[in-house]
C-alpha cells in the first residue's frame, strides 16, 4: 500500500513538473546611437532575430549571419562585454560607432556591459565560445535558437522559426 502511494505521489510530481523555456529577460539598454530601449519590449519587430557576440571573434559570425538574412528579417546585435569593459564604455562605444558609420545598423546594436550570466542565464545558453542567435517576441518567449557558424540549416531552421512567429 505504502508503495502504491509513493509511485502515485512521483507520477503525480513528474506530471505537474513544468520546464521553463528560454527567454530573454527585460534589460534597459543603449544602442549605439546612444537611445536607450527597455529589451525585449522594445524590439524592432513582432519577431526580432537577436545575436549574442562575446568576443571580436564572434562579428564575422554575425556579419554573416545577418548578410545570408539578405535583409528580410529585423535583427540586433548585442556585444556582451561584462561589467569591467563598462569602465571603457565611452571609448568602446565611441571606437564601434566610427566603425559602423551606419544609423542603422549602430541603432541595433546594443553592447551589454553586465555580467553575461544576466542574459546567459534565462537564454540557456551553455556555450558563450560561440555566437549565439534566437528569434525572440517582444513578450521575451525565445521561438528558436542556434550557436555558431551560419549554416544552410542553421538558415532555414530561422527562416521557418521568424517566418512562423510573424504570421
Amino acid at each position: 500500500m505504502f508503495r502504491n502511494f509513493l509511485l502515485s505521489a512521483a507520477m503525480t510530481l513528474v506530471a505537474t513538473v513544468t520546464f521553463a523555456a528560454p527567454v530573454f529577460p527585460p534589460v534597459e539598454i543603449e544602442d549605439l546611437n546612444e537611445r536607450t530601449v527597455a529589451l525585449p519590449a522594445g524590439l524592432p519587430g513582432k519577431a526580432t532575430v537577436v545575436f549574442l557576440a562575446y568576443s571580436r571573434a564572434h562579428q564575422a559570425d554575425v556579419e554573416n549571419w545577418i548578410a545570408s538574412m539578405r535583409g528580410t528579417m529585423e535583427f540586433v546585435q548585442i556585444p556582451v562585454l561584462g561589467r569591467g569593459a563598462g569602465l571603457m564604455r565611452g571609448m568602446i562605444n565611441g571606437g564601434m560607432r566610427d566603425g559602423m558609420n551606419n544609423p542603422d545598423l549602430q541603432g541595433r546594436t546594443f553592447n551589454f556591459y553586465q555580467s553575461a550570466s544576466t542574459l546567459n542565464d534565462p537564454l540557456e545558453v551553455a556555450n558563450d565560445s560561440v555566437v549565439q542567435v534566437f528569434v525572440v517576441l517582444r513578450s521575451g518567449e525565445v521561438v528558436w535558437s542556434t550557436a555558431g557558424q551560419v549554416s544552410q540549416a542553421g538558415l532555414d531552421g530561422l527562416v521557418a522559426a521568424y517566418n512562423g512567429a510573424n504570421r
